[in-house]
């Protein structure tokens, strides 16, 4: 699955969030790669503090911990019903993080903050290219098939050559750097 939006994001973060009592706990990372392609969704910590800040540790390990590079990610729990003033308090603690740590400046797509009633999200909303400062992210496009063989067509060419890219990862795990 290619994201696109933050529909996208809300519709794969909040069934794992809120699927029981244990997920609801933990602060959850939604992991992309360089072209927007879905990774992995996996729990960051099992117990959420309602701050980042102390998370930034185990935020850092969960995206070198990622089998296949992660180039994007969003982060979600749940809080209690949030109010008016809990806004701003969750818009800062999104910069805390940035701040604490060097990611990129579109590397983090934002936070996702479900409080039971409502969605809480300072990633973007809807489609990624309607965002300013978002016109770099990749965008999904349809290319008319058939594709066999040695097909050089821009969808291809991208599917081979991050296949080219796993296998040499993969071989180098296998066995060990190069002399």
């Amino acid at each position: 699955m290619i994201i696109e939006a933050g529909f996208d994001l809300v519709q794969l973060l909040h069934p794992e969030v809120l699927a029981d009592a244990v997920s609801r706990r933990a602060l959850w990372m939604l992991a992309a790669d360089k072209d927007l392609r879905l990774l992995e969704i996996s729990p960051v910590c099992p117990e959420f503090s309602g701050s980042l800040e102390p998370h930034v540790a185990d935020i850092v390990a969960a995206l070198a911990g990622s089998y296949r590079p992660v180039r994007y990610f969003a982060l979600a729990h749940t809080t209690s019903p949030l109010d008016c003033d809990d806004w701003e308090r969750i818009s800062w603690d999104d910069q805390v993080l940035c701040e604490a740590h060097d990611f990129e400046p579109d590397q983090f797509l934002g936070r996702l903050v479900f409080d039971g009633d409502h969605i809480y999200s300072s990633a973007p909303r809807y489609s990624f290219r309607d965002y300013v400062g978002r016109e770099n992210l990749p965008r999904a496009a349809v290319i008319s098939g058939p594709h066999f063989g040695d097909c050089s067509c821009v969808a291809c060419a991208q599917f081979n050559e991050m296949m080219a890219e796993y296998r040499a990862l993969r071989e180098a795990a296998e066995h060990g750097p190069a002399d």
